[in-house]
């Protein structure tokens, strides 16, 4: 096999992969898992303005901020688990500022 088949293989595997994500994409939401209303806060800055994307098991969402939403229980612990981890890394940053 020369390396032009070995392309043309890897961009029809990459167009099946491209049309399995439409797919997935489509599907409803999982049966049984329960909405909660949340709602990201805005920041002053810029990037705490843009609109939050999570992507859980295949299925994406763009999330508006300051405006509540219904979002599924697996989305709102993704964006806690962002948070606990956001306010984890500016400790380690404070705490080795006030080392040196």
């Amino acid at each position: 096999m020369g390396r032009t088949a070995k392309v043309e293989d890897a961009v029809v595997e990459q167009a099946a992969v491209e049309d399995a994500v439409v797919k997935q994409d489509a599907e409803p939401q999982k049966k049984g898992e329960k909405l909660i209303r949340f709602k990201i806060p805005l920041g002053s800055a810029d990037k705490d303005r843009a609109d939050v994307f999570v992507a859980v098991n295949g299925k994406s969402y763009l999330i508006k901020r300051g405006v509540p939403t219904e979002l599924p229980e697996s989305v709102v612990e993704v964006l806690e688990n962002a948070e606990a981890q956001r306010e984890y890394a500016i400790e380690i940053e404070e705490s080795a500022r006030y080392k040196e």
